[in-house]
């Protein structure tokens, strides 16, 4: 088989859902190569492509124009209303296509696929490349060395019993569907990681750090640090990816941080609900501590 297209779109863990089940495709049915379509990330200022900062695969291409616009609910009135009504319904009308569009939340695997098979979906689940997770993990590690604000932290990250703590506002809170997590999820992820660690240390991670420290001030927390100064994503995510341990937000970013970690042991405390308006119970991984 000589290709199979999928959509790169959203944020960097977005993005890297999509990149792990397209590599998954790939290895799974011998595909040649694996193209990514960037159109969108390349007129997305604020969500613009972000794989670039890590390993990945030799054997992927990229396609930046529009050729597949019209297996995008952006480009198709048809597709948007179909998608928000009668999902499954689009899934099977277009797979007829060659072409896979799911954005729901649930787990919807491809049991064949053809040569140059598009996909287009948020694919936010680990049953998508769970027989290839030792793969993507090794695709997923940083080119570049730690940048001088990470190195200040990373030996106490991982010399004492490190807990991320990430808390996700900014955009979440003007986008409807998007359940911002509350003090009291916050509040009860911390007294379970200090029933159940020693001596924990919490390196908190915001997109708006200032309203972060309001969130959790009166927690009674004796070792925090607050990651703070002009950062990248990356940086926050290769700081978090080494933590032991992890209270998440409902974000798919924090998701990938507890994912990349090394540590076997890690406790990983997540919000019981994901978004306010689907239940996503495949995005939870087996281990986790729902609060």
């Amino acid at each position: 088989m000589k290709r199979v297209i999928i959509k790169v779109k959203g944020g960097l863990g977005n993005q890297m859902f999509q990149y792990a089940y397209g590599r998954h495709l790939q290895i799974k049915y011998g595909v040649e190569k694996l193209v990514l379509d960037v159109s969108e990330c390349k007129k997305n200022n604020f969500r613009p492509y972000s794989l670039n900062k890590f390993v990945l695969s030799k054997n992927i291409e990229f396609l930046d124009n529009n050729e597949y616009k019209l297996y995008d609910r952006n480009h198709s009135l048809f597709l948007k209303i179909g998608q928000k009504f009668f999902p499954k319904l689009i899934w099977m009308l277009y797979k007829r296509k060659n072409v896979y569009i799911w954005d729901e939340e649930s787990y919807l695997d491809i049991n064949s696929i053809k040569d140059g098979a598009y996909l287009n979906g948020y694919w936010q689940s680990e049953k998508y490349f769970s027989s290839n997770k030792d793969i993507i993990k090794k695709e997923f590690e940083f080119l570049n060395q730690p940048s001088d604000l990470n190195k200040e932290y990373i030996d106490e990250i991982k010399q004492t019993n490190s807990v991320s703590l990430h808390i996700r506002l900014g955009d979440y809170c003007n986008i409807k569907r998007m359940l911002v997590c509350d003090k009291n999820y916050y509040f009860k992820a911390c007294k379970y990681i200090m029933d159940n660690v020693d001596n924990p240390v919490f390196y908190v991670f915001s997109d708006e750090i200032e309203s972060a420290k309001k969130i959790i001030s009166s927690f009674g927390l004796k070792n925090i640090v607050f990651i703070t100064g002009k950062r990248e994503n990356y940086d926050d995510m290769y700081l978090m990816s080494n933590c032991k341990h992890f209270i998440l937000s409902n974000s798919t970013f924090s998701w990938w941080a507890q994912y990349l970690s090394n540590n076997k042991n890690s406790i990983v405390c997540a919000p019981e609900k994901w978004t306010t308006d689907k239940k996503n119970n495949d995005i939870y991984m087996e281990k986790w501590v729902r609060i």
